[in-house]
C-alpha cells in the first residue's frame, strides 16, 4: 500500500487537513507540519545559488515513496515568530518548500503563482482564466480604477468595493473615503451556491432554495485543476439557468457536513493509492 501524507502549516489548517486528521489511524496517514519540517534548516547562498541544508546534509521535506497532499498555506503568524526581517524569513521559507516540493514524486498540487499549493490569483485573473472554460459560466461585471480615477460603476446594479484578492466577500457596501487603485464588483445576481471540490467529487451548499444545473460539477472539478489543485472552494451565483463563477480559493472553510467531507475525501485517497499500486505492478 503506497504511503500517503499531508503536509500543513499548525497556523493554517483547511477543512481538508481536519479530514486527514479524522481518518489518519484508518487510512495510515501520516502528517508532516510545516514548522516541524523547518526545524535545524539553514540557508545557504554561493556561486551555485541558493541552497538549504538540515544539519551538514541537505535538507529535505517528504520522505521518499510518499504521495503527498500538499495543503501548505503560508500564514503570516509563521514569519512573525522569525527573528529579524520577517519578510526575508518568508521569501527563504517559500523557497525551501517551494525546492522540497519540486523534487516530491507524486503531489496533489505543485506550488504556483504566488502560492505554495496551485495558483493564488486576484479576481479579476481568475475569471479571465475561467472564461476559456466550454462550460456556459458568467463571470461578474467590475472596474478597476488605476490609481486615484473615479470607478466607473455608475450602471452596477449593486456594488461591492473590496480587495481583488478578497475571495469571500459579497456584501455590497459603500464607496472607500481614501481611492487608490479602487476595484469595484458587481454582485452578482441569484442565490449564494458554495461548491468544495474533492479530487473528482463535489459538495454544494446553496445558500437558499435553487436547482443546481447538471453541468457544474465537472465545471466545479474543471475549475480546481485550471488552478493546480485537486481540492478547492468554489462561490457560484445562480440566477435562473445562469450559474456565475465568483471565486475560487484552495483553501476549504469549516462550513461542510463532516460525513460527506470524509467520504469523498476518503475516495480520493483510495483512488490515488490504486493508481499509484497499479503503475507499480506495471512496472
Amino acid at each position: 500500500m503506497k504511503r500517503m501524507a499531508v503536509l500543513f502549516s499548525r497556523h493554517a489548517q483547511d477543512e481538508v487537513v481536519q479530514s486527514l486528521s479524522r481518518m489518519a489511524g484508518a487510512r495510515e496517514l501520516e502528517t508532516l507540519a510545516a514548522e516541524d519540517m523547518l526545524a535545524g534548516v539553514s540557508c545557504e547562498v554561493d556561486n551555485r545559488g541558493l541552497s538549504f541544508l538540515r544539519g551538514a546534509r541537505p535538507g529535505a521535506v517528504v520522505p521518499d515513496g510518499v504521495f503527498l497532499i500538499n495543503r501548505l498555506f503560508m500564514n503570516q503568524k509563521l514569519f512573525e515568530q522569525a527573528a529579524g526581517d520577517a519578510v526575508a524569513a518568508q521569501t527563504e521559507i517559500e523557497a525551501y518548500f517551494r525546492q522540497a516540493l519540486s523534487l516530491t514524486a507524486a503531489c496533489s498540487s505543485r506550488p504556483g503563482m504566488y502560492a505554495l499549493c496551485g495558483d493564488y490569483l486576484p479576481l479579476f485573473l481568475q475569471w479571465k482564466r475561467a472564461s476559456g472554460l466550454s462550460f456556459p459560466l458568467a463571470t461578474p461585471r467590475y472596474d478597476y480604477a488605476f490609481g486615484r480615477a473615479y470607478p466607473e460603476v455608475g450602471d452596477f446594479s449593486s456594488v461591492v468595493y473590496k480587495s481583488p484578492f478578497d475571495l469571500r466577500g459579497w456584501k455590497p457596501n459603500s464607496q472607500p473615503d481614501a481611492m487608490w487603485h479602487t476595484f469595484s464588483v458587481e454582485r452578482p445576481k441569484g442565490v449564494p451556491v458554495a461548491c468544495a471540490v474533492l479530487g473528482d467529487g463535489v459538495l454544494f451548499n446553496p445558500g437558499g432554495d435553487v436547482a443546481i444545473p447538471d453541468w457544474l460539477g465537472e465545471a466545479s472539478v474543471a475549475i480546481a485543476r485550471l488552478f493546480g489543485g485537486c481540492f478547492g472552494e468554489i462561490l457560484y451565483f445562480i440566477n435562473g439557468e445562469s450559474a456565475c463563477f465568483a471565486s475560487f480559493s484552495h483553501f476549504i472553510s469549516s462550513t461542510w457536513d463532516a460525513a460527506r467531507f470524509d467520504a469523498l475525501l476518503g475516495e480520493y485517497c483510495d483512488k490515488q493509492r490504486d493508481a499509484v499500486s497499479s503503475a507499480g505492478e506495471s512496472g
